[in-house]
Parts: structure tokens; C-alpha cells; sequence
């Protein structure tokens, strides 16, 4: 695996806007992920490039810890994070309702992170706790996260997550079938 010129993890000409908090994404990615890269990707009919389109700080943070390890961890971080998303999500609903929170973006992000189950998660995936405030405080993470969540709601003007492109033109939908149906016949 490599990045592209836009530092988005690349399995490449599908591009694929997501946003951690976002449920229809999960479901995106618990269906199509295997179909995707069985029966197109490793076909060699296609290229998917996960991209971020985020939507608040808490997406941020789940989009800083998916990065955490580099290119060869990242997939399964982005799958770990939409596996377990209701459980953390519930915790981040109890997390937003309480009073004090850190002000400094640094801060909030790795109180978000500890709070909020998405470091307990990262964890179970081997990373300590010094390794995980460093991806959440990484500056060139960060730049190329709202890099590609500028592209997504300002340049290409998606509606909402899960968005597609195929060869850089927005494809309709936001569902695997209508994906799937946009794409070549599968590998076979």
C-alpha cells in the first residue's frame, strides 16, 4: 500500500469520503469491504482510496487514531473503528453531554481519544497510550485529513457520507449497490 499525491491510504480510482461518526458509513464498510477488494481490487478492475470527509472534533480524532501506525495498519484500524463504532459512540454521546472539556485543540482531542472508549479500542489493537497521543497530535496527519475534508464538502460538494468518485467525477449514492452498479463487472 502507498499514499497518493493526497496522502490518503491507497488500496486507488474509487475514492471513498467517510466520516467516523457516521453510521451509514459503518454499514458501508461492513458490507462492501470484503466484495470491494475481493471482486474488484485484487481483480484489478478497480482502485478504492478511503479519504476523510469530517464532520466534528470527534471524527477528527477517530480520523487522527485510524492513521496511527502508518500505511500498513491503517485499513485495519479503519475497520476496527466502524466494527466497534456503536460502543464508542455511546460513549461519546455520554462524553459530549458533560461539563468541562478541555479548550486547547491538542488537549481535547486526547481527552476525546482516552474518554470516550477510541484509545481503549486502539489499544486492543496494540498501541500504547504515548503512541496514541502522538497520532492525535501529529501535524501532517492533521493537514492532510482537513486537506481531503476540504476537497470533499467545498470542492466536490458531497452531501453526505459515505461519497463516492470514480475517476475523480462525484458518483451518485451512498450505498454499496448503487456503488457496485457504477463500477465494472467483478473480478471473476
Amino acid at each position: 500500500m502507498v499514499r497518493t499525491a493526497k496522502s490518503a491510504p491507497y488500496l486507488g480510482n474509487v475514492g471513498e469520503y467517510v466520516s467516523y461518526t457516521c453510521s451509514h458509513c459503518a454499514h458501508f464498510v461492513e458490507e462492501a469491504s470484503g466484495p470491494l477488494k475481493t471482486g474488484y481490487v485484487q481483480g484489478g478492475k478497480v482502485s478504492a482510496e478511503v479519504r476523510n470527509a469530517v464532520r466534528d472534533k470527534y471524527d477528527l480524532t477517530a480520523a487522527l487514531l485510524a492513521r496511527c501506525g502508518g500505511p500498513k495498519r491503517f485499513f485495519g484500524n479503519h475497520e476496527a473503528l466502524f466494527a466497534n463504532q456503536n460502543a464508542w459512540m455511546e460513549q461519546l454521546q455520554a462524553y459530549d453531554g458533560s461539563a468541562a472539556k478541555p479548550q486547547e485543540q491538542k488537549a481535547a482531542l486526547r481527552d476525546i481519544g482516552q474518554k470516550t472508549g477510541l484509545y481503549a479500542l486502539m489499544g486492543k489493537r496494540g498501541f500504547t497510550p504515548a503512541q496514541l497521543d502522538a497520532c492525535v497530535n501529529d501535524p501532517a496527519s492533521m493537514k492532510q485529513i482537513l486537506a481531503m475534508t476540504n476537497e470533499a464538502w467545498k470542492t466536490l460538494k458531497i452531501s453526505g457520507t459515505p461519497a463516492f468518485t470514480i475517476n475523480g467525477t462525484l458518483a451518485g449514492g451512498s450505498s454499496w449497490a448503487s456503488l457496485r452498479d457504477a463500477l465494472p463487472a467483478p473480478a471473476q
